[in-house]
């Protein structure tokens, strides 16, 4: 049963915003909603990029498709996502995958395994870490067919998709929208003194005696002439006069 509405083709602030509602209403979820739930939850994670996976495979002439977020972590790669399979979702960050095509081929075996023929594997661009952004997600960077390509040749194009995220700036700069729970920085990372910027020393000098002296001065003569202006001006209006007609 589908409990939420969900267009694939919204902006990622559309798409973020039923993942907030999905949370809070803690409601059944399938494969697509624990997609968006792990991309808002992992959004502000420094080095860390999110892309999708889909998968669509046959199993006795019935169709199905799978969907799951790929993560990688300077050069390990990992899932997240929701199946009842436990093979077919959540893969670790525990350097077993130091390349995305032994990812991939996990996830083919794995179908293969339950009698599914992977039809067609799709993947993404990296997804930019900012929650309101009114990009759209690129799920169709890459198609394979694994049912009817070799091995050699689609690692050879997994490779080279690799490749064209390293050409994109997908570290964009994270905004006062990312929660600060996400702000996580990379484990083994202290934060210290040196770290920090140095503070700006304040210099101090000794004026000079002359220069003060001439200020006070200065200062002096300009209150006394203004002194004698005021007196002068109640005088005037202090003198009587007559009007002549």
């Amino acid at each position: 049963m589908q409990f939420f509405d969900l267009n694939p083709n919204r902006s990622l602030y559309g798409l973020m915003d039923t993942a907030r509602h999905m949370m809070t209403e803690a409601l059944p979820i399938k494969c697509f909603e624990a997609f968006l739930i792990g991309l808002y939850l992992t959004t502000g994670i420094l080095g860390l990029d999110r892309f999708n996976i889909s998968f669509k495979t046959r199993f006795n002439s019935v169709v199905y498709r799978h969907v799951i977020l790929g993560v990688k972590y300077g050069q390990i790669y990992g899932a997240l996502g929701i199946s009842r399979r436990n093979d077919l979702s959540y893969k670790p960050l525990n350097g077993k995958y130091d390349c995305l095509s032994k990812l991939i081929d996990d996830f083919v075996c794995a179908y293969r395994n339950y009698g599914h023929t992977v039809l067609r594997v799709r993947i993404g661009l990296p997804i930019i870490h900012d929650l309101k952004s009114f990009l759209t997600i690129n799920w169709k960077a890459l198609s394979i067919q694994p049912s009817k390509t070799e091995k050699n040749e689609y690692d050879r194009e997994l490779d080279k998709i690799v490749r064209i995220w390293r050409q994109i700036d997908v570290h964009m700069t994270y905004r006062s929208v990312v929660p600060l729970a996400s702000l996580v920085q990379p484990t083994g990372t202290l934060i210290t003194s040196a770290s920090l910027p140095n503070r700006l020393q304040s210099v101090s000098f000794r004026p000079n005696r002359d220069t003060s002296f001439n200020c006070r001065r200065s200062a002096i003569q300009k209150t006394t002439t203004n002194i004698r202006e005021e007196n002068s001006t109640e005088n005037d209006q202090s003198v009587p006069y007559a009007i002549r007609v």
